[in-house]
């Protein structure tokens, strides 16, 4: 018991347990490895939406859709007309053809292109009187949703008791068994809504309770019923009534289960001790089971004494398995509980670990006992918690005694399982169980196998253990892995099956060997971006040298949009600026070319301000900054966003220019540079919507307005210092 405890406390700790209540807080998760997949396991299962999810409550509200009650009860108004309708007809009658249209044909006008109403019109006017009756009764019932800032409508109660009136008086003329059972579901549901909880119960137990025909209405019926009887404060058989609801009614199972919230062992033994059947006992212990927070395997337990061959059981077993594995297969090694155990023999939850084992060592008694149905089920499940708690052995053992004629849901579950068993296999060498995955490889574990092979013991060469992919270094170029990644293409036969899957899934754009060209070019064309970030131009030269005129002459990436030795005043206006291709080739020779000019020490004032601008260009604030970059995020600087270069390059344009409007033109760029940096020392890697903006004072005091001062007591009167105060309202704010 102290396990059951201490296992009890860190499930409500992982998931904001809510002690069985119906209404609750979201249930916390965090990501983790789902091998266990119950749609395999339980193909058509009707209590589907228990099983265990990131999501549990859009899975139970698979069982709350109008469109299942509307379907059900077009079945049943089916089977009540003598003459064949289509569904899309009946539900149109019941469902959407307004009021005043119902009343016309009561009174003989009007026409329709229902076919339903213009044969009830003729043939069947009673049930139109009903139809009517009912939707008054929506008015009342129907309840809207409304905004705490709204004013709730008040029931108009008057009104309802006197159409409960008209609908008793109409419910005892009525002769058809059938729309005389649907008056009752209304009237119940008007006496609920009037508050008329008394008449509400008198008149089930005297008119509907006792009837033969147990239906799809009556079971509706019996939910209000049930709903009544808390109201007054009969728990024991509220409950015990939408237990028998959940069992009987599947369009009715979201309310039932919500409505039973047990929550003290009193409560729970009275309910117990009413239930009048096995199945009711069973129901009781399957929806405690499924809870959000709950301990199954004890209800596990019971439902099997109760009833070993109930339907019951399988999806309880599916979601507990799945709750165990998002403990135990978390995303994150230091957390993950298989992954320590097995790498660095560390129980770092043993709480689970037991639980895991305790509910493994049940599986295996039943499927001893043979009295389960479904054996195969029981099976591979005890063959996967085997693998949970990592006794491969007993897992193979039980995959030995399975039957011959298995599901395709089976089959595909057996798969993954079977790869997880190869992969995590103690008794084969790293690069064996690489080789050997080809031959039996199920896609569907490639995520845990990548995160599982990361181990340094199982030898894949950089950066196929880092943990990136492609999109990581697309969104962060990385020197280091792209290098590495251009070597392992280039000799990827050299590699296991595995590392060559994983590279190919993971950093190449043609999964193909043979398309070992393309990807070459494609690697080597962001191992030239790569470089130029890096201020490494001989490097990047060789890197886009080495591409082939095909990929050139296709590849959008090679090209900028403009040529970034140009320059705008304003940064978003490029309207200015030729719209050409401009090849990062071009740009790094370019580049190159100027920079061995400056080196050689006599470099001119356009030398210097064509440096300044292809820096300052090819930055996060640039026209051209995927020169060195392919994500630019709205939210945070991203690429290359340091100007210092830039203003560098600049400011020494400025001191070197002859021509006053030439300096003017270098310091204005300078200043540009000079703000940017300002805003990117303040933000210093934090997302920069959050920062709020100082005030141009602030700015200057910290130096960042260094060149406007410049401009300010040098350069009025110059052609470019009137322009810019047309064009720069930062300029223009700080002279004034």
């Amino acid at each position: 018991m102290r396990t059951l405890r201490n296992l009890a406390l860190f499930l409500i700790s992982l998931i904001g347990y809510q002690n069985l209540q119906a209404c609750g807080g979201w249930e916390d998760y965090d990501t983790y490895f789902r091998l266990f997949n119950p749609g395999y396991m339980l193909p058509d299962n009707q209590f589907g939406p228990i099983t265990y999810s990131d999501e549990p409550w859009s899975n139970i509200n698979s069982w709350f859709t109008f469109e299942a009650q509307h379907e059900d009860n077009i079945t049943c108004w089916k089977k009540h007309f003598p003459v064949s309708f289509s569904s899309k007809s009946i539900q149109d009658f019941i469902y959407t053809i307004e009021v005043e249209q119902l009343e016309a044909a009561r009174e003989g006008h009007g026409n329709s292109s229902n076919q339903v109403l213009n044969w009830v019109k003729k043939n069947d006017p009673e049930t139109l009187t009903y139809l009517l009756f009912a939707r008054s009764c929506e008015n009342h019932c129907n309840i809207e949703p409304y905004y705490y800032w709204e004013e709730k409508e008040e029931k108009d109660v008057p009104s309802m008791n006197q159409l409960i009136e008209t609908g008793t008086k109409q419910y005892k003329q009525c002769t058809n068994a059938f729309l005389k059972q649907r008056y009752g579901f209304q009237l119940v549901k008007l006496m609920r809504y009037a508050g008329q909880y008394d008449q509400c119960l008198n008149f089930w137990k005297q008119e509907l309770q006792t009837s033969k025909n147990k239906n799809l209405i009556w079971y509706w019926t019996l939910d209000h019923i049930a709903g009544v009887q808390l109201l007054l404060g009969n728990q024991t058989e509220g409950w015990k009534n939408f237990i028998t609801v959940f069992q009987n009614c599947p369009s009715k199972r979201y309310s039932s289960y919500y409505s039973i919230k047990i929550d003290s062992d009193e409560a729970w033994n009275n309910l117990y001790n009413a239930c009048e059947t096995t199945g009711q006992k069973e129901t009781m212990h399957f929806i405690r089971g499924s809870h959000l927070g709950s301990i199954a395997l004890s209800d596990v337990k019971a439902i099997y004494e109760l009833n070993p061959k109930s339907a019951y059981l399988p999806a309880l077993i599916s979601r507990e398995i799945n709750k165990m594995e998002s403990i135990l297969l978390q995303n994150d090694p230091d957390d993950n509980a298989y992954y320590q155990l097995y790498y660095n023999q560390n129980v770092i939850n043993e709480e689970i670990m037991t639980y895991a084992e305790d509910f493994r060592q049940f599986l295996s008694q039943a499927i001893t006992d043979t009295k389960i149905n479904k054996p195969d089920f029981w099976k591979i499940s005890a063959a996967y918690l085997s693998f949970l708690t990592q006794k491969p052995d007993n897992s193979y053992a039980l995959l030995g005694t399975l039957s011959n004629n298995l599901s395709a849901g089976f089959t595909n579950q057996i798969s993954i399982l079977k790869n997880v068993l190869l992969l995590t296999n103690k008794n084969k060498n790293a690069l064996a169980r690489q080789n050997e995955l080809k031959e039996i490889w199920n896609v569907e574990v490639k995520d845990f196998a990548y995160f599982f092979f990361q181990h340094p013991s199982n030898k894949l060469p950089f950066p196929l253990a880092s943990g990136k992919r492609m999109y990581n270094l697309r969104t962060q170029l990385d020197t280091k892995s792209l290098e590495a990644l251009v070597d392992l293409t280039e000799n990827h036969t050299q590699l296991t099956w595995f590392a060559n899957y994983m590279l190919e899934d993971h950093f190449l754009p043609k999964a193909n060997s043979q398309e070992q060209a393309y990807n070459l070019d494609y690697l080597n064309e962001m191992l030239g971006t790569s470089y130029l970030a890096d201020e490494e131009t001989e490097k990047a030269i060789e890197a886009f040298s080495r591409l082939s005129e095909s990929f050139k002459a296709q590849n959008e990436d090679f090209y900028l949009d403009y040529n970034p030795f140009n320059s705008v005043m304003n940064d978003r206006d490029r309207s200015s600026l030729n719209a050409k291709p401009y090849s990062k080739l071009k740009f790094a020779k370019t580049l190159h070319t100027i920079e061995q000019v400056v080196d050689a020490g006599n470099p001119t004032a356009m030398d210097l301000f064509l440096l300044g601008n292809a820096f300052y260009n090819s930055t996060y604030f640039g026209f051209a900054w995927d020169a060195k970059a392919y994500y630019h995020s709205g939210s945070y600087y991203t690429g290359v966003f340091d100007c210092y270069m830039a203003r560098s390059y600049y400011t020494e344009a400025a001191q070197v220019a002859e021509d006053r409007e030439m300096q003017a033109k270098c310091y204005y760029m300078a200043a540009k540079a000079n703000q940017n940096l300002y805003y990117t020392d303040k933000v210093s890697g934090k997302e920069y919507y959050w920062i709020q903006p100082d005030n141009q004072d602030s700015i200057a005091a910290k130096g960042n307005r260094a060149e406007f001062e410049i401009l300010q007591n040098n350069y009025q009167g110059t052609e470019f210092y009137n322009d810019l105060i047309e064009e720069c309202k930062y300029f223009d704010f700080y002279i004034n």
